[in-house]
């Protein structure tokens, strides 16, 4: 599977599972999870794989703020987009979401066109910001070998400057 490719629907509701799977093309992977402890699950043994999270807040057995608690206790929600869609809009509910990286809040009823055009940008994003991320890294060993080898020439011309100073003296 393409990390850029998947995406994780979770939500109790099995109509809305469909209509969200529905929202992507063919090209896309759709992984879908009837609860929390599900999403969790796949998170655990597929974290590397998951492009985006489609995340309904209110199920049983373990609700969207698990998922969001987890991703937050095992960093994935700095590198996985998450995009809550709710039909609980209540202050409370806001509130809560602004402890967690959350990319998106989209209420129900949604429009699937909406949910996947935001959610193609956000993985495209996301895969950037990875590529960024992954070229700084490879810039910073870089420079690090280029200042350790000037730093060794340093220490050559230093000494050589100390033997033609011994010279002159």
């Amino acid at each position: 599977m393409s990390r850029n490719k998947t995406v994780l629907i979770v939500d109790d509701e099995v109509i809305n599972r469909t209509i969200l799977k529905e929202a992507f093309d063919s090209t896309y992977t759709i992984i879908e999870a009837a609860n929390g402890n599900e999403a969790i699950d796949a998170l655990k043994h597929g974290a590397d794989d998951i492009g985006a999270v489609l995340l309904d807040l209110l199920m049983p057995v373990a609700d969207g703020f698990t998922v969001l608690d987890f991703m937050k206790l095992t960093h994935l929600d700095t590198d996985i987009p998450v995009v809550v869609v709710t039909s609980d809009d209540t202050e409370f509910v806001q509130k809560k979401l602004k402890e967690y990286k959350i990319s998106d809040i989209l209420n129900k009823p949604f429009l699937p066109m909406v949910i996947s055009r935001r959610t193609k940008s956000l993985i495209n994003l996301y895969a950037d910001k990875r590529r960024d991320i992954e070229r700084l890294r490879n810039d910073n060993e870089k420079l690090k070998k280029e200042n350790y080898e000037l730093k060794e020439r340093l220490k050559t011309y230093e000494k050589t400057l100390k033997r033609i100073e011994k010279n002159f003296m």
